[in-house]
């Protein structure tokens, strides 16, 4: 679950976003929202209806998570990039330029 501004600044700028099922996600929690007058509709502030909405890439249970992560470890392990873009260990000085 997260709320407030982890969910508003990291949470949702990675490439691959992962949600446990049932989870509370929203901007603010629902005391804040309530207490500024709002009503809360619990269904719309969890992970199953970002999923649902295509706002999240996977919904699984914790104990899917492990070897999720571990399928996206390896996967992005495996890439290489192409030579032209490898670091040779030379910086380029572009003031000299």
């Amino acid at each position: 679950p997260t709320t407030g501004g982890a969910y508003a600044s990291y949470v949702t700028q990675g490439d691959i976003i992962i949600g446990e099922e049932g989870a509370l996600v929203e901007f603010a929690g629902p005391r804040v929202v309530m207490g500024g007058g709002f009503s809360v509709d619990r269904d719309i502030i969890t992970t199953n209806k970002l999923y649902e909405t295509d706002k999240i890439q996977h919904l699984v249970k914790r104990r899917e998570l492990k070897g999720l992560l571990s399928y996206y470890v390896r996967l992005f392990y495996a890439l290489r990039f192409p030579d032209k873009r490898r670091n040779r260990g030379r910086i380029l000085d572009f003031r000299k330029a």
